[in-house]
């Protein structure tokens, strides 16, 4: 039977060979033989797509067992001629005036009829020459032509790029498993619509090997094989050379093969392949913090041995290193033996474009060198949705929730003082921002991160802004609806603002530290490498009874929060400077 060609979906159905013989193209002048004509059961139910047309056709080369009316066990019958349509004419020999009465496919020397049961053995290793061997039984029909019925599974393994030395296909079962691929098989009642392969014997191979042809070592090729139907819990599909090394080694897992249906896998690589199944290159995320983290999956295919990393480049420049020797599950490292092996790991992902180049180095199943990179590119979108800007009774309105909240009772996101972006982590003596020419950064894009991210008359509060938001409001130490422990301000006019707090300081107790944009100063100098914040917190946790807030000097380079406020910049813009009186 001629290869199948084509086969769309994952179970695609099967179709029957159709049709009676054509008496115009059917050669009947064969007067020592006995001739039967030959169709397959045709079925909505069961269609198999064959060749471009949608039909089964023969070979020169097929053959089919006949079992005789007169007790002729296993004749081989020839293909005489094929009509249009895929009809076809068998003949061979049986016993003068003895009529056929059973056939199968493909003929074998060892193939048996007793009563109603087949016995037949099929090949652990064959050259695969684009015929299907899918085994069938034929019965007479009341229209007297043979209808042929399947009796097996066909998987449709499709090799893309194939190697040139590709020498076998090969399925395996595991060891303990108990169910046969090759071997004996016995077919219990050819009579029954729903007949099909049964094992027959305990020591059947678990094994079923295709040779390649020639011309089947290059490009994509599809492969059509039969299996025996049932579940499979497991079985392993692999691409083999010459010496039996693996190219590769898939595992199939949890399949049902039913009668007269293909199972197809999804198409298979030779080349060692990193693949990233999570992501789309290119796609667009996301999310209210300007540092989140993502999942990356994916899978590890066709290498030997493996090793890789990856390496993120940030919209801002910035480089971070995944290396699978340190990240357990992602990109690990080891030898693979040609098999599959996917991984996942958690990556930073910082507004705006996201570079990540996957590199990785090992061999191939030939045991050739092997390099390779590319690129996934994930954007990340940062929601900058302004908070409601509230009337605490002072000359701005203030937030009321942090930068990246989503709500007041939500810390939202800590910034280092002058990054407009929320992605700087560095260290002191490494900051970029300490050798601005402001002392106070309100209302500038390229540092403050409220006017660089809200716009129109948002932007962090000044020193002299907080001092008047405390002067003009009321401080009490709570819990909230949500659970959050902070700070709640009440204003003359009733309004309020809830500032949370956390526990990055052991001292004073449930403290938050808030930047302001100006510049921490003493009497002698302004420090560059400080700026002001203003701090909550409740000394020997008295809940609020002593010290509502204050002012903090902190390094520029460390992480707080910030809460905007909404109004017009102040008459000395970028001249604000917080001065520390020492005592005294």
């Amino acid at each position: 039977m001629k290869a199948i060609c084509k086969l769309f979906g994952l179970l695609a159905a099967v179709v029957w060979l159709a049709a009676c013989a054509d008496d115009e193209t059917m050669n009947k002048e064969m007067p020592t033989a006995t001739t039967l004509t030959a169709r397959i059961e045709t079925s909505a139910d069961t269609r198999t797509v064959l060749d471009e047309g949608n039909r089964v056709e023969w070979t020169e080369t097929d053959r089919i067992g006949v079992f005789g009316s007169d007790a002729t066990q296993n004749a081989p019958f020839h293909i005489v001629s094929m009509g249009t349509g895929g009809k076809a004419l068998f003949a061979g020999n049986l016993a003068e005036e003895e009529k056929p009465l059973a056939a199968y496919y493909p003929y074998t020397d060892n193939a048996s009829l007793n009563g109603n049961e087949l016995r037949v053995e099929f090949p652990r290793e064959y050259e695969y020459d684009g015929n299907t061997c899918g085994a069938m039984i034929g019965l007479p029909d009341k229209e007297g032509y043979f209808t042929f019925r399947q009796l097996a599974a066909l998987l449709k393994v499709t090799i893309l790029d194939m190697p040139a030395e590709a020498c076998k296909l090969k399925i395996t079962m595991p060891s303990m498993s108990d169910r046969s691929i090759s071997g004996k098989f016995r077919v219990e009642d050819i009579t029954r619509k729903d007949a099909v392969l049964v094992d027959c014997n305990l020591f059947s191979s678990r094994d079923l090997v295709l040779l390649l042809p020639e011309e089947m070592k290059t490009g994509d090729q599809t492969f059509y094989i039969p299996l025996p139907a049932g579940n499979y819990h497991e079985m392993y599909v692999e691409l083999l050379n010459e010496s039996g090394r693996a190219f590769w080694s898939k595992l199939v897992t949890n399949v049902s093969l039913k009668r007269a249906t293909v199972l197809a896998m999804p198409a298979v690589e030779t080349r060692p392949v990193v693949r990233v199944t999570s992501h789309e290159n290119g796609a667009t995320l996301k999310g209210l913090l300007p540092i989140t983290t993502v999942k990356l999956k994916g899978y590890v295919d066709n290498y030997a041995s493996f090793g890789g990393k990856v390496l993120l480049r940030t919209e801002e420049q910035r480089e971070i290193s995944y290396d699978g020797y340190w990240n357990p599950g992602f990109l690990p490292a080891g030898n693979f033996k040609g098999v599959r092996h996917n991984f996942e790991g958690e990556v930073e992902l910082h507004r705006g474009k996201n570079t990540y180049t996957f590199t990785s180095t090992g061999t191939d199943a030939s045991g050739r060198e092997w390099q390779d990179s590319f690129e996934l590119v994930l954007n990340y979108e940062m929601d900058d949705t302004p908070a409601e800007a509230v009337d605490m009774g002072t000359s701005v309105k203030w937030a009321s929730h942090n930068m990246c909240a989503s709500k007041p009772s939500d810390l939202g996101w800590t910034y280092c003082w002058g990054d407009n972006t929320g992605t700087d982590i560095k260290r002191v003596d490494d900051y970029d921002k300490l050798d601005m020419d402001k002392s106070s950064i309100e209302g500038y894009d390229d540092y403050d991160a409220a006017a660089h991210c809200w716009g129109d008359k948002w932007r962090m509060p000044t020193y002299n802004d907080v001092q008047e938001l405390f002067a003009a409001t009321t401080q009490e130490f709570v819990t909230d609806e949500n659970g959050m422990q902070g700070y709640r301000l009440t204003a003359e006019n009733g309004n309020t603002l809830f500032f949370p707090t956390d526990d990055i300081f052991s001292y004073p107790k449930l403290s938050g530290i808030y930047w302001t944009s100006s510049r921490y100063s003493d009497i002698s100098q302004v420090y560059l490498d400080r700026a002001t914040g203003f701090i909550f917190w409740d000394e020997d946790n008295k809940k609020g009874a002593y010290h509502a807030f204050g002012f903090a000097p902190s390094f520029v380079c460390q992480r707080f929060y910030i809460r905007p406020v909404y109004g017009d910049l102040p008459s000395n813009q970028g001249e604000s400077v917080y001065y520390y009186e020492p005592e005294q």
